[in-house]
């Protein structure tokens, strides 16, 4: 027993807080952003960091004692990889270390700091765990099967036909209409493309709301997942969560894996979807030593970020992965692969920020302001000129994504073999006049308006459909499902609500507007 207690104060007198502060900033980075990146997605960020730290206290150690070079160390870390560090702060950090180490016999760290350190640390850390803890409860006493009439209708019955499904998401892609209107693109070739392949092009489809999460989750579970009067968790990281779920493995991919359906996916290279155990990824695009979605981000934070940019315009974040990655997907083959019966699900962060390849595939660094994923106004900052820029960089890569898209779409209609039902569409449209929390600042004609486009081996699939009247997005599979199973499927009516960023469980129904609004820019002070 002493001999334990003798172990463990000795352990407590090592500088253990210099590894708790190298996992507190990317776990706290995480925390913050906990719909958007998986866990997973820490941990070459947590594993570097506290790398970081343990070399650099014991090249510190070499030149002065063990208490004191633990305070340098944390000092040194958070001058070059704490996030959200202004670089004037950052220069402070090193000159309080240098400092320190020419006062040394002046100011010393003892025992007692590094015991007090030891246990403020593990305090913070522990807050920081406990709310993770919290997180975790609400998402896992979110029920995992929801009933809807779509599951009530398929109970007790199988699918009579079954055809291939293939399913593309183009992230933030407008219609031709807005395309024309807003940003004076003609994209009737791209369009007339897909109708001489056989696809039907809703010029009048509507998003349901606002944001990709839970558009596509309404889409998969074929009804609104937040209305006025539906209660939803008030946690929006606990919700997109949720969302991102029943995206891949909601109410449809489950519906087609009951019927013996192989499911398989691309890989989007962020980590906004997850994918059911047992389906078909495609994650291939990326080699293990390029950076992934939270390490990018990570960094993008730090002051490493503007030590970075010293060097070039690349700064920190890996461009040419997420390049890698659109490409990849655009002109993936990877279906081939995936034994019959297959549902295949590809979503493409094209012609969404960020705005990195030129009309011809090239990497680009010409949009330095949209090189994240963001959008809306969290990139124009309602800024004119801004909002200028991003309909540029958003032109280029849309017109990149046309002819690669339209090359698989040719491929996948014409050469590969069995029955088959094609959908392609934009989540929603695209945000240059998007107001991320305000519903009446919104241009709605261009949020709400995406592509749409289907296409089947057996035209009766869509034969309900009239392209000139109002198509919502959510009945795509409610029109599958009928045909699959023979059975009578009532449609939802086309609404589409506004959610705002912070609080998306509020669903807003759009404000009266006219068009003019589109047009109109605002000022970063309104």
């Amino acid at each position: 027993m002493k001999k334990s207690k003798e172990v463990f104060g000795g352990i407590f007198r090592f500088p253990l807080y210099l590894i708790l502060i190298s996992l507190y900033f990317p776990l706290a980075v995480f925390q913050s952003n906990f719909s958007l990146f998986s866990f997973d997605s820490t941990l070459r960020t947590l594993g570097f960091s506290t790398a970081f730290s343990l070399v650099l206290f014991y090249l510190l150690s070499k030149i002065s004692n063990v208490h004191s070079a633990g305070v340098y160390t944390v000092f040194l870390f958070v001058a070059l990889l704490a996030p959200n560090v202004a670089v004037g702060f950052s220069l402070a950090c090193f000159f309080v270390v240098f400092f320190l180490f020419l006062s040394e016999k002046i100011f010393t760290f003892g025992e007692s700091f590094t015991l007090s350190a030891n246990v403020a640390s593990i305090f913070f850390l522990g807050m920081l765990l406990f709310g993770f803890g919290k997180l975790g409860l609400e998402v896992n006493t979110l029920p995992s099967d929801k009933a809807n009439d779509l599951v009530r209708l398929s109970e007790g019955r199988g699918f009579v036909e079954t055809p291939d499904i293939y399913h593309f998401v183009l992230d933030g892609y407008s219609n031709s209409s807005v395309l024309s209107d807003f940003y004076s693109f003609d994209n009737s070739k791209f369009e007339d493309g897909l109708e001489d392949l056989g696809f039907l092009v809703m010029q009048k489809a509507i998003s349901p709301y606002n944001q990709t999460l839970p558009s596509m989750a309404s889409v998969m579970s074929g009804e609104f997942v937040v209305k006025p009067e539906i209660i939803t968790p008030s946690n929006p990281h606990v919700l997109r969560v949720d969302w991102g779920k029943q995206v891949t493995d909601g109410v449809v991919p489950r519906l087609f894996r009951m019927n013996g359906y192989s499911l398989a996916f691309e890989n989007t290279g962020y980590d906004f979807l997850s994918y059911p155990i047992g389906s078909f990824v495609n994650d291939d695009a990326l080699g293990y030593m390029e950076l992934g979605p939270f390490e990018e981000y990570f960094l993008s934070l730090s002051p490493l970020k503007a030590a970075f940019s010293l060097f070039g315009d690349e700064s920190v974040v890996s461009i040419e992965s997420r390049n890698k990655q659109v490409r990849a997907n655009l002109s993936s083959r990877y279906f081939e692969s995936v034994p019959q019966p297959r549902y295949y699900y590809s979503h493409t962060l094209a012609p969404h920020p960020p705005f990195s390849l030129t009309k011809n595939g090239e990497t680009t660094f010409k949009y330095q302001d949209f090189l994240d994923i963001g959008d809306g106004d969290h990139m124009t900052k309602g800024d004119e000129e801004l909002v200028s820029q991003y309909k540029q960089g958003y032109i280029e890569k849309l017109t990149y994504t046309n002819s690669q898209i339209y090359t698989t779409l040719k491929y996948l209609v014409e050469d590969v073999p069995g029955n088959k039902i094609v959908i392609v569409q934009g989540d929603h449209g695209g945000g240059a006049h998007l107001r991320h929390d305000s519903n009446y600042r919104t241009c709605h004609k261009e949020r709400f308006s995406p592509l749409y486009a289907v296409y089947s081996s057996d035209s009766k699939v869509f034969s309900s459909i009239d392209s000139g009247r109002p198509v919502s997005t959510v009945n795509t599979y409610r029109h599958i499902l009928r045909y699959l199973l023979k059975v009578d499927v009532d449609l939802v009516s086309a609404q589409a609500y506004f959610l705002s960023w912070d609080r998306p469980f509020l669903a807003e129904p759009l404000a009266g507007q006219e068009n003019a609004l589109c047009q109109i820019q605002f000022s970063s002070s309104d």
